[in-house]
């Protein structure tokens, strides 16, 4: 799916890299991308009724939350992953709301990645564009794989 961070209401990224046990650094990295920069973007608004003042409060406290649960988790791959990370922040607000988003599906590893995938929009940059574009040509790449690896027979002439 792809390699997930987030931000808090100043800007500051937070990007979950996995705690090596000894090193004494945790496992939540600040303004660093340690897979270079976003190319999608999934933007949130405060609900409806609640201030920006409260929104950004309850942003930031999600945030610190969220780092603070992950910052002596080590990466196991497929679970407590940067995905696992952005899910316990996105879990510990209550005042966002995620437009395409259904409040009903909660916040999982899954519909992490299935949002960001499928509904979140593209970074305007010319790496972001080159990201695009083979994004949808291994998509395209990965069916065909699927498709003929089911009836190996169409390679036979």
């Amino acid at each position: 799916i792809g390699h997930t961070m987030i931000t808090d209401s100043e800007g500051h990224l937070y990007d979950f890299a996995g705690y090596a046990p000894g090193s004494g650094r945790s496992g939540v990295v600040k303004d660093v991308g340690i897979f270079g920069s976003a190319v999608r973007v999934l933007r949130c608004t405060p609900a409806e009724g609640t201030s920006q003042a409260s929104f950004v409060e309850d942003w930031d406290k999600a945030i610190w939350l969220g780092n603070r649960q992950s910052e002596r988790k080590v990466h196991k791959g497929a679970i407590d992953n940067c995905h696992s990370h952005i899910c316990a922040v996105l879990r510990a607000t209550n005042r966002a709301v995620f437009p395409r988003v259904p409040e009903a599906l909660g916040w999982n590893i899954l519909v992490a990645g299935f949002v960001m995938t499928c509904l979140a929009d593209w970074v305007p940059s010319p790496k972001g564009m080159c990201f695009r574009t083979w994004f949808y040509l291994w998509c395209c790449f990965m069916l065909a794989w699927i498709v003929l690896r089911q009836n190996p027979m169409h390679l036979i002439i």
